[in-house]
C-alpha cells in the first residue's frame, strides 16, 4: 500500500501509512476498552456500589481502575515492543473474547431457542412478534415488561385512527400489558360528539 501511495504521491507514502495506523489503532484501543468496561460493569452488577472494606473504594470503581491500568500497559508494551509481540497481544484479546463468547452462547443456547420458537409461532398465528420474557421463563430484561407496548399498526386510511391495539390476538397468546395499564385508542382528529 505504501508503495501504490508513493506511486501516485511522491514521498508520501510512509506519512500515510504512519497516520493511518495512528488511527486504526486508536480506535481499536478505544473499541475494545469500550467493549471491556460495558461487559465488567455488566458482570459487576449490583455490586458496583458496594464498598471494598478497608480501602473505601467501590467495586465498581475498583475494577474499572484495574482495567484501565491494565488497558495502559498493554498500549505501552505494544507501542515499545515489536509488531510480532503486538501481534501476540492481539491475538491472545480476540481469543479470550472468543472463548467467553462461546461460553456465553452455550449458557444463552436455551434461552434463545425458546424465544426463537415463540417468534416463530407468534408469526405463523399472523401476529406482529413481540417478545414477552414472562411465558417463556426467561428471567430478564431487567424491567421484567415486554421490550415493547403491544403491537400498534396504523389505519390503511391514514387520518382518524392514530394507532390501534390488535388486543385479541396479543390475549390469545398471552401477550398483554401488566396490571394496571390500559390500552386507549389514540386519535388526530378527536370525534365531535
Amino acid at each position: 500500500m505504501q508503495t501504490g501511495f508513493d506511486s501516485a504521491f511522491p514521498g508520501f507514502g510512509a506519512a500515510f501509512i504512519a497516520i493511518t495506523l495512528i488511527f486504526f489503532c486508536l480506535t481499536t484501543v478505544i473499541a475494545y476498552y469500550y467493549m471491556a468496561e460495558t461487559n465488567l460493569r455488566f458482570l459487576v452488577g449490583g455490586h458496583s456500589k458496594k464498598l471494598i472494606p478497608g480501602l473505601k473504594v467501590s467495586v465498581g470503581r475498583s475494577t474499572t481502575m484495574t482495567l484501565q491500568i491494565l488497558i495502559l500497559i498493554a498500549v505501552a508494551y505494544g507501542s515499545v515492543n515489536t509488531a510480532a509481540d503486538a501481534w501476540l497481544m492481539g491475538d491472545i484479546g480476540v481469543g479470550m473474547m472468543a472463548w467467553l463468547n462461546i461460553i456465553g452462547i452455550l449458557i444463552l443456547q436455551k434461552p434463545a431457542l425458546a424465544a426463537l420458537k415463540d417468534f416463530e409461532a407468534q408469526q405463523k398465528m399472523g401476529i406482529d412478534p413481540v417478545f414477552n420474557p414472562r411465558p417463556l421463563g426467561i428471567t430478564g430484561p431487567p424491567s421484567g415488561r415486554p421490550t415493547r407496548p403491544p403491537t400498534a399498526r396504523r389505519n390503511p386510511r391514514g387520518s382518524s385512527t392514530a394507532c390501534t391495539v390488535r388486543r385479541a390476538e396479543h390475549a390469545a397468546h398471552g401477550h398483554l400489558p401488566r396490571r394496571g395499564v390500559t390500552i386507549t385508542r389514540q386519535f388526530r382528529n378527536p370525534p365531535k360528539l
